[in-house]
């Protein structure tokens, strides 16, 4: 393999973490290219179960949106004035309505939001208009044992792993040492407490377990 040619064409930045990973094994520099293959391959299954949770995320808190506010919850004043300015360096109140200003109607707002929007959906600022009576309704098989809030957290902690994970794949950032069985288990767990039926589809539909089993030997 023409190590040389592939690191000044991937550059030697992007490739340094699958270099490291083999130095510390004892492994050479072909195998930090299978390593950086299989990256790729992990994060490419990724992207079916991450979409088929996005989906299913963002279609329950619009329904409750709907339920709470209306179908056209975007241009809704009731509910834009309780979406923060600022969220750290995002912005979820301009996000809704510079949306909002752009597409006619809900459903073309819906995937233009930003993730970490649904992600902040389900924060405490909103429990007492939209989770306390609701969370059950959209995610009706959710454990609320501990409580409704509690609840809500456990929701926004799978989606905040989830968005991790999703954000180093969409920047084909290394994600060989993260742990990949916990972000599955977040989408499964969510999916899952949206519908029985709708968990199992997930978890039937994706090969990243498959793909997890392919890692290089001299890496496990």
């Amino acid at each position: 393999m023409q190590y040389t040619e592939i690191r000044r064409a991937i550059t030697p930045a992007r490739l340094t973490a699958f270099d490291r990973a083999a130095q510390r094994r004892g492994a050479g520099h072909d195998d930090a290219i299978k390593l950086y293959e299989w990256n790729a391959e992990l994060a490419s299954a990724l992207l079916l179960p991450m979409h088929l949770f996005e989906v299913v995320l963002r279609n329950a808190i619009h329904e409750a949106l709907t339920l709470t506010y209306r179908e056209r919850w975007p241009w809704d004043s009731r509910f834009l004035y309780s979406v923060p300015l600022k969220h750290g360096r995002y912005e979820p109140r301009k996000d809704v309505q510079q949306k909002a200003s752009w597409y006619p109607t809900t459903g073309k707002v819906i995937p233009e939001l930003q993730f970490v929007f649904w992600e902040q959906m389900l924060s405490r600022r909103y429990d007492v208009a939209i989770w306390n009576p609701l969370l059950t309704t959209v995610f009706p098989n959710v454990p609320t044992g501990a409580g409704t809030s509690a609840a809500a957290r456990g929701l926004a902690r799978d989606v905040g792993v989830v968005r991790g994970i999703r954000n180093r794949v969409a920047h084909h950032e290394p994600i060989f040492s993260q742990n990949i069985t916990e972000v599955i288990d977040a989408i499964h767990r969510v999916s899952t407490y949206r519908s029985l039926d709708v968990g199992d589809w997930v978890k039937a539909a994706h090969r990243v377990i498959l793909v997890q089993g392919q890692c290089p030997s001299w890496y496990v």
